[in-house]
């Protein structure tokens, strides 16, 4: 054999070696360094959310809602600290939603919004503090409407472009004032769970399953304990009937115009 050959062989053999001493080597835990030890145990600690860095990106498969029968979840009137179970639920089964803000309560909980776009989630604009839209005046309308988006931006480095009114109003000023202040789509709901008057989660499980159809977009308040409650069943239902569980951007394909009313797809 040629010295090279011998080399080579010589190489081999000790790669080897090194592979079968490391194979035998019991693990071991690995210490982070002072630099990253700090902000391990401060992540550790939260009792909330975990942080995801603003503008941060999920990786989702894309969806064609033209192909396959998508519902959108909606979820108005937060966040709270106990939006985390809801968040919890669609992460564990694959499904997104989408989270209609107000922006007093979201200025106090910037982590959770970081969360919701860290999973894949999507973010709308519910107004500042759930205002009844047709006592403003239009310029107060845009007020509420840029606070809110401001808070948003704040925490997530994303811009909005879903607006729901408050109490579902529709009519033409109010949707060219969200068109004219955050550049957004009104977006309401086909089915009504009913959540804030029946405060019983077997009934807004009924009431969802009920009425759904694909492309419907669902209203639900993240607020109540017995919606939270409900949402891993309801999600889990759907799921065994063939849904996909989807934000209202994909379920429109992205293909929203801002001063433009969506009922359903």
């Amino acid at each position: 054999m040629s010295r090279a050959g011998n080399l080579v062989g010589a190489g081999v053999v000790a790669l080897a070696l090194t592979v079968s001493a490391y194979a035998q080597t019991p693990a071991r835990p690995v210490t982070p360094s002072p630099s990253i030890a700090r902000p391990l145990a401060a992540l550790a600690a939260s009792p909330l959310v975990p942080e995801a860095k603003p503008g941060a990106k999920p990786v989702t498969k894309p969806v064609n809602c033209r192909r396959v029968k998508c519902v959108a979840l909606t979820f108005d009137d937060g966040p709270v600290p106990q939006t985390k179970a809801v968040l919890d639920a669609l992460k564990k089964k694959g499904a997104r939603a989408t989270f209609f803000v107000l922006g007093s309560l979201a200025k106090q909980h910037p982590a959770v919004l970081r969360r919701m776009i860290a999973d894949g989630d999507a973010i709308g604009n519910h107004s500042w503090d759930h205002a009844m839209f047709s006592r403003l005046s239009t310029p107060a309308i845009k007020r509420e409407l840029k606070r809110t988006q401001a808070v948003i931006w704040s925490a997530t480095r994303t811009k909005s472009h879903l607006v729901r009114v408050p109490y579902g109003e529709n009519n033409l000023r109010l949707r060219k004032a969200a068109a004219a202040s955050v550049q957004s789509a009104a977006v309401l709901w086909s089915v009504d769970t009913l959540d804030w008057k029946y405060r019983n989660s077997a009934t807004v499980t009924r009431n969802v399953m009920r009425a759904v159809r694909p492309g419907s977009i669902v209203l639900m308040h993240d607020i109540h304990p017995t919606t939270r409650a409900a949402v891993p069943g309801i999600i889990s239902r759907l799921q065994a009937k063939g849904y996909v569980l989807v934000t209202v951007d994909e379920l429109f394909n992205g293909h929203l115009k801002a001063g433009k009313v969506y009922f359903r797809r």
